[in-house]
């Protein structure tokens, strides 16, 4: 790749893009506009978010597709035959103080696309069985992966035919994880909130995360 590469021509914006190259051992890179473009998240590890302030992964999110740098793994290297996958999560980012509109009670920033059934939701945990925070899709989650941006912790994966006490890791090769409470406090989401356990990787106080959120769309998208 060059300096930076341009992806373009996808008639909308968007603001979740997950990189990775197809003929070299590059990593899967997840990087998304609710966090920033130079922050990258790596699938197939439980490490913290790289920051890449000085050259952003993702330099400008443009209005039919994205400009990244080669501190995206995509942009690697000459020869690098690449494959990337991008979401329209909405055009705003929205804060949920959830002391004022009682949805959820850990406050949270979510950019969400209804039509589309996807938002990318940031939260700060609280360590409280039975937390839950907003996710903007107006409708229920069928799919959904969490991940702590500032801690060691697995990609915690719910999807709706594992149902509320159990989830599968992104970075192992695990089967089902039962999680007792833990990670989703036995509690299925709702068109509005996402309820966590005091799982560190969903819920620890004062850590970060990123939660990437689909319900389905009838004509649109399968879940």
């Amino acid at each position: 790749g060059s300096s930076t590469s341009v992806i373009s021509g996808l008639n909308f914006s968007p603001d979740f893009v997950w990189g990775k190259s197809r003929n070299q051992t590059y990593d899967n890179e997840l990087v998304d506009i609710v966090r920033g473009g130079a922050k990258v998240l790596r699938s197939h590890t439980t490490g913290i978010e790289s920051d890449y302030s000085s050259t952003p992964a993702v330099g400008s999110w443009n209005s039919d597709g994205i400009t990244s740098s080669t501190n995206f793994s995509m942009n690697y290297g000459s020869g690098n035959s690449s494959v990337a996958w991008l979401w329209d999560a909405g055009s705003a980012n929205v804060t949920n103080d959830a002391s004022s509109t009682g949805v959820g009670t850990i406050d949270s920033t979510y950019r969400a696309n209804t039509t589309a059934g996807f938002s990318i939701v940031q939260y700060t945990g609280n360590g409280t069985s039975g937390a839950s925070f907003a996710h903007g899709l107006g409708a229920t989650p069928d799919f959904f992966i969490i991940k702590s941006t500032g801690y060691g912790y697995s990609w915690n994966t719910y999807h709706k035919s594992l149902g509320n006490t159990h989830l599968i890791r992104l970075d192992t090769n695990a089967a089902k994880v039962t999680e007792s409470g833990a990670a989703w406090n036995d509690t299925s989401p709702t068109s509005t909130v996402i309820t966590l356990g005091n799982l560190g990787g969903t819920n620890q106080n004062t850590a970060e995360y990123i939660a990437y959120c689909w319900s389905e769309v009838e004509g649109y998208s399968k879940i």
